[in-house]
């Protein structure tokens, strides 16, 4: 992956976790539910990009 793709995926998910913290907490946690379904099929699990900590933080607020 090159330098320029690397880095419009880092905005992508700077942006996408900067709007995921405005989120109510039920509508995280259902988002959460539907992700860990996700994560359990390994043919998209390399499509999530948050990790295990930054999920938890997402769920403190």
């Amino acid at each position: 992956m090159d330098n320029a793709v690397r880095e419009e995926l880092d905005d992508t998910y700077e942006a996408v976790k900067a709007q995921l913290q405005q989120w109510p907490i039920n509508k995280l946690a259902m988002l959460l539910n539907e992700l860990n379904v996700s994560i359990s099929e390994p043919s998209v699990s390399h499509h999530v990009h948050l990790s295990y900590e930054e999920l938890e933080m997402l769920t403190q607020h």
